[in-house]
């Protein structure tokens, strides 16, 4: 481009870039309402910017897999008194932080907000927004809860949009629950490919996902068809509910799931 070397921040308009400045190449401008704020010129100052702004981004979003659960650790230059989680339904609920830091619990320790390990598998599958602030600052940050099984709560779990389905009930720490969750999430992947007449949609419904007291004992399975009335004793157990209610329970002593499952992965 033509025109004089200058600073380019002001800069409001592209008649004004091209007719009065000499860039620099490659030149990344950074425009903010209409006009350059800032601006980096050569590819060693622009790949520095650009990494910076990656870790911002990384810090600001977080992907958080429940089958991959791990600590969460958010960096803020602020002490926060409290925290606000919005749903992806718009709903939020704030908690207060303690003052002293524990492990085992949410807390602020060394410049970050940590989540303890499986915190989040607690919530449903979604896009999140978690609020940190004080009575000065706040920081948000986007936080993105997946899973290759497809979560419910148990509130819906006669709702769903199929005649027959099953539902797996799981915990964490549950060996049994491990051991036959690669099978499961790999039916869940691929049940229509499988040649059988048992193939229906598999969902799953974590312990501390239940808002209500389903662990019990005896258990109450067959012939249930309100979530109320539902009792859980162990785990794993993989539930078929055909025309809303529960009609066959899947379960072994050893920790794995008979049939259908067994006799559809082939």
């Amino acid at each position: 481009m033509v025109g004089q070397e200058k600073n380019l921040v002001g800069i409001d308009s592209y008649e004004k870039l091209i007719n009065d400045v000499q860039l620099t190449t490659p030149t990344l401008a950074i425009v903010e309402k209409g006009i350059i704020t800032s601006y980096y010129g050569g590819a060693s100052n622009i790949s520095t910017f650009l990494n910076i702004e990656m870790e911002k981004i990384k810090a600001d979003n977080i992907i958080y897999n429940i089958d991959n659960s791990k600590e969460v650790k958010v960096p803020l230059n602020f002490t926060p008194k409290k925290y606000e989680i919005t749903y992806p339904d718009g709903t939020n609920k704030q908690h207060s932080i303690r003052e002293t830091y524990n492990p085992s619990s949410v807390g602020f320790n060394e410049g970050q907000m940590i989540f303890p390990d499986k915190f989040f598998n607690s919530y449903l599958p979604g896009s999140y927004k978690i609020k940190f602030f004080n009575d000065e600052t706040e920081k948000t940050i986007n936080i993105d809860i997946t899973s290759e099984l497809n979560y419910i709560d148990v509130t819906q779990i006669f709702n769903q949009n199929h005649n027959e389905y099953y539902v797996f009930f799981l915990r964490d720490g549950c060996s049994g629950c491990n051991a036959v969750k690669p099978m499961l999430k790999t039916y869940t992947k691929n049940y229509l490919n499988y040649d059988s007449e048992e193939n229906y949609p598999l969902y799953a419904i974590h312990r501390s996902q239940v808002k209500v007291s389903i662990f019990g004992n005896p258990e109450n399975f067959v012939g249930v068809s309100k979530y109320e009335d539902i009792k859980l004793g162990y785990f794993p157990r993989v539930v078929l509910i055909k025309n809303g209610v529960i009609v066959e329970v899947y379960t072994n002593s050893d920790g794995t799931i008979k049939s259908p499952f067994n006799s559809v992965m082939k």
